[in-house]
């Protein structure tokens, strides 16, 4: 089943996110605090990381960023859609640039 494919959805994340994008009267200090809590968290946590990669990708790859949040929220959005591809970069070959 296409369950297996995509890792476990991160619960601490999954509720930062909701309190992100939820709150359509949240000051721009209050999203920046929220935004900041995600990413701290994401550095602790690989995994999250990934999982917000895919998220935040799936939501711009669908065309609905406009739905979520304020422009500040997407314009988080569309950058952590780009963690996945960082993820994905193969490694340069060790030596290659000496």
């Amino acid at each position: 089943s296409n369950r297996s494919k995509r890792p476990a959805q991160d619960e601490k994340l999954t509720r930062m996110l909701r309190r992100l994008i939820s709150d359509k009267q949240a000051s721009a200090e209050q999203v920046s605090k929220a935004i900041e809590d995600i990413e701290a968290y994401i550095e602790e946590n690989s995994s999250a990381k990934q999982d917000l990669a895919q998220r935040a990708a799936r939501i711009v790859g669908g065309g609905v960023v406009e739905r979520y949040g304020n422009e500040q929220v997407q314009d988080a959005i569309r950058k952590w859609a780009k963690l996945d591809k960082q993820a994905d970069k193969p490694k340069a070959p060790a030596g290659r640039n000496l």
